[in-house]
């Protein structure tokens, strides 16, 4: 599978800025997001997982042990026989049962937040594969106008230079940097590859015909919306106090079965020529047996509490980190859009070589300047479209 599958036909216009792109049919980033949320192999085996878990789980509301059956047979001089068989069921104490159904419950509500951390990091990175295509592309355009530009000098320094007006070090220093967008064309298509791969891969192998025209427009909110959304809408956090929960209703459990449990049973013997029919029943005092299952869930309760609120401080930090990162960038890009997206600079170079202002040198220089500022650009574009995709995943429902 080649790179050039993914870059479609391109429109590219005199000014860098007026790309329109050929595309059809394509997908947008949250059509991509769905489909991949669906066909995800680490999706589905959590699924599945889960669900195995959830049965077993479910079970341990049922009785605590299997009936058993026994059968004795003795014999003895002349005659002489005696046999019994009978059948038995343990109980533990009556409240027992519902706390560990709701143990259950809880731990398996759980398992809703686990695979909502899971769905939103798949979602995030499909948002920054994504970014990272389109960011590539972009680079593509950049070089492919370059490519252009400088495919029209070739042809007018070739001219030159066959009427003896130019100089063989004019034509060979045109020919390294043709050469050097030429390669750097075919890296970025490595790097598309790549990525478009990453996405298929993520896909379970299905293709991805998304739209890498364009960033899909992100808003920075107010700092305290993402904030409480790192809290309030955080699947970390929710899965530590679910599974928290759990743990103080299984030191009850303990607590629970520290009460005496039941043995009731039917028995039928035969001796003597005669049957005889009856029941069992016993009890069982496991005072003492249980008490340190009920503390080591009371210090599994605290320290899942204790993960809940660590989650919860880090990723605030996090929040806070990568909005001030994001104004930052924010701020720098709007002091260098006004200088580097001047898209009328390469034309303008043209002009003043074909008008004798300028020689190849000269030329190959300034489109150089150019060329590294608006490439300059783009990365800072790319890394503040990052922060804005990591700052709004807090806000994607993904999984809950």
């Amino acid at each position: 599978m080649t790179a050039r599958r993914y870059i479609k036909i391109i429109v590219i216009s005199t000014a860098l800025g007026c790309v329109t792109a050929a595309y059809a049919g394509e997908m947008g980033r949250e059509e991509v997001i769905s489909e991949i949320l669906q066909n995800n192999p680490r999706l589905k085996a959590l699924e599945t997982s889960q669900k195995s878990q959830s049965a077993l789980l479910r079970n341990a509301g049922r009785l605590s042990s299997q009936p058993e059956v026994e059968f004795e047979h003795l014999w003895g001089t002349d005659d002489a026989k005696k046999w019994n068989i009978g059948l038995t069921q343990s109980f533990d104490w009556p409240g027992v049962y519902s706390k560990r159904g709701n143990e259950a419950e809880a731990r398996i509500y759980a398992f809703r937040y686990l695979y909502a951390v899971e769905a939103r990091g798949v979602a995030l990175e499909v948002r920054l594969l994504l970014a990272n295509a389109i960011y590539i592309n972009k680079q593509l355009q950049l070089v492919s106008e370059i490519s252009k530009n400088l495919s029209e000098l070739k042809a007018s320094v070739d001219m030159a230079y066959k009427r003896g007006q130019l100089t063989v070090l004019d034509v060979k220093k045109l020919d390294f940097e043709i050469y050097s967008v030429s390669a750097r064309q075919g890296d970025l298509l490595e790097e598309q590859d790549k990525v478009m791969g990453q996405l298929e891969a993520l896909n379970g192998g299905k293709p991805i015909n998304a739209d890498i025209s364009a960033y899909v427009p992100e808003k920075l909110l107010d700092i305290d919306a993402y904030l409480a959304a790192a809290v309030e809408n955080n699947p970390s956090v929710k899965a530590a106090d679910r599974n928290a929960q759990a743990a103080r209703i299984a030191s009850g459990v303990a607590k629970a079965e520290r009460m005496p449990g039941f043995s009731v049973g039917y028995r039928h013997a035969f001796e003597e020529n005669t049957h005889f029919n009856g029941f069992s029943v016993s009890m069982t005092l496991p005072v003492f047996t249980n008490k340190a299952a009920s503390v080591a869930a009371d210090i599994e309760a605290r320290s899942l509490d204790f993960e809940a609120t660590t989650a919860a401080v880090s990723a605030q930090s996090k929040v806070r980190a990568t909005y001030n990162d994001a104004v930052r960038r924010g701020n720098a890009m709007k002091g260098m859009s006004a200088v580097v997206l001047d898209d009328t600079y390469p034309g303008l170079l043209m002009m003043a070589y074909k008008g004798g202002q300028i020689n190849v040198i000269t030329y190959l220089q300034e489109i150089n300047y150019f060329q590294n500022a608006r490439t300059e650009y783009l990365a800072a574009e790319y890394s503040y479209i990052v922060d804005l995709n990591e700052l709004n995943s807090n806000m994607d429902q993904y999984g809950l």
